[in-house]
């Protein structure tokens, strides 16, 4: 029985550890949305849009990515409160997954980083 020497080892480590690099564990990391969904849900003027997306993507830990009323897009994940989120971030419904019955509306809700929550918020008259 052959033993894979400790340089071989250690190499063999390496690449496997590379290679999962396209995911990032990096809070609320930079994503990009198809073409169509950049056009259609995030701001280019920097005014709030009424709508908010999630898109699957492949380089978010937690395969989501979102734009909040119009930010640009980042990674998130799914959460039931603020506490599921991770550096200060709120937890917000969307309007995707939601299931309708007599009693209200049930909708997914993702983590929204701080930034993106005060870059779309007006200021109120008298500011």
């Amino acid at each position: 029985m052959r033993t894979l020497p400790l340089k071989e080892f250690v190499l063999a480590v390496a690449v496997v550890l590379m290679s999962t690099g396209c995911l990032t564990d990096e809070n609320y990391e930079v994503c990009e949305f198809p073409p169509l969904q950049q056009e259609a849900c995030v701001s280019s003027a920097g005014v709030a849009l009424p709508i908010s997306c999630v898109t699957e993507h492949p380089e978010c830990l937690d395969s989501y990515c979102v734009s909040y009323e119009g930010s640009q897009p980042f990674c998130s994940m799914t959460c039931v409160t603020n506490d599921d989120c991770p550096a200060g971030g709120v937890c917000k419904a969307f309007s995707v997954g939601c299931t309708g019955d007599e009693e209200g509306n049930e909708c997914e809700s993702f983590c929204v980083k701080p930034s993106a929550i005060s870059s779309n918020t007006e200021p109120t008259s008298g500011e």
